[in-house]
């Protein structure tokens, strides 16, 4: 009696668990608040070319500013490399960094620094790619994966397909926009859904949240630490008596301006991701996001959905499924 107790405190966890931080493979459309007319861009002092802020565990939008308007996604881009790579690539894999990957690199792109011949694990990779920023790291990790970025890329699109993020498109793994004929586009509608899909990957959610990270042996013999580009994990303030930002991904082009996609959490499994496309200085994106976010953890608070336990992460859902089959052979 006791195991089957136990399995059926089990189910009715996982079943709160769901109603409240719904799992979820794929990221489901969105549904805009009712209350999200009340908080329109001029109300909030904000100034962005486009943003929106979704409940993550729901995936409806709280608040918003042109959703669904084109823009230029820069860096958020790489969070998608990121997904890419680590669900066709083993992170403990060592990868020789050559040189037809780094001859991809625009002159442009903030890098790293790496050289060919040396050697990195596609962990260490992703640390510089989402850390640091890193477009070198960006081009290793798509000639590793796919042989080039352009194959790489064509595996971006069908992901980001599959994630639901319908109105856009990727042609290199970097996020670049500046060079001739760039077709990459997206939406801060479309940026919110690849957030929350990569924020329930452990791995991403994992390195994003890093302020600092040390690569050990980076070359010859010495070892650089990386500092994130997320200033809300450094220096800058915010309003953490009310949540704590766990990270995402920044982005800046003078076509996207300043951006920055960003993952908040409360003590309640509150979480708030913010896409945010800025139009003025990069102070202000800060700024305009701390105050967004505010407003989503006090005036939309009631309309958050707490995660318990949240299931969206495989590697708690596979826990939880291996002690119920225990469970279950205790019972018989």
């Amino acid at each position: 009696m006791k195991g089957i107790k136990k399995i059926t405190a089990l189910f009715l966890i996982m079943i709160l668990t769901i109603s409240t931080s719904g799992f979820v493979n794929k990221v489901e459309s969105a549904q805009v608040s009712k209350s999200q007319t009340n908080d329109s861009p001029i109300s909030m002092g904000v100034s962005a070319h486009a943003y929106v802020v979704m409940d993550a565990n729901s995936g409806e939008i709280i608040m918003s500013q042109d959703a669904d308007k084109k823009i230029y996604p820069a860096s958020t881009t790489k969070l998608l490399t990121a997904v890419v790579a680590i669900e066709n690539c083993n992170l403990d894999r060592e990868i020789e960094v050559k040189q037809a990957a780094l001859n991809k690199v625009d002159v442009e792109s903030s890098i790293v620094g790496l050289r060919a011949g040396s050697t990195y694990t596609m962990e260490q990779l992703l640390y510089m790619l989402l850390i640091v920023s890193a477009g070198d790291a960006a081009e290793v990790i798509a000639e590793e994966v796919a042989g080039s970025s352009e194959a790489f890329a064509t595996m971006m699109n069908e992901k980001a397909k599959q994630i639901g993020m319908t109105d856009s498109y990727f042609d290199n793994p970097v996020g670049m926009d500046w060079h001739s004929n760039a077709k990459i586009h997206s939406t801060a509608h479309d940026i919110a859904k690849l957030t929350q899909y990569a924020m329930a990957n452990y791995e991403i959610r994992k390195i994003v949240r890093h302020s600092f990270y040390t690569v050990d042996n980076f070359y010859n013999g010495k070892s650089i630490t990386l500092g994130s580009t997320n200033g809300f994990l450094r220096k800058r303030k915010y309003a953490d008596n009310l949540f704590t930002v766990i990270g995402s991904k920044t982005g800046t082009t003078d076509k996207a301006g300043f951006a920055l996609t960003t993952t908040a959490k409360d003590n309640e499994g509150r979480e708030v991701i913010c896409a945010f496309f800025g139009n003025s200085t990069r102070d202000k994106m800060y700024k305009d996001i701390n105050r967004l976010l505010i407003n989503a953890y006090t005036t939309h608070k009631d309309e958050l959905q707490k995660g318990i336990l949240n299931i969206r992460y495989p590697s708690v859902k596979d826990i939880m499924d291996q002690e119920i089959e225990k469970e279950c052979s205790l019972a018989k």
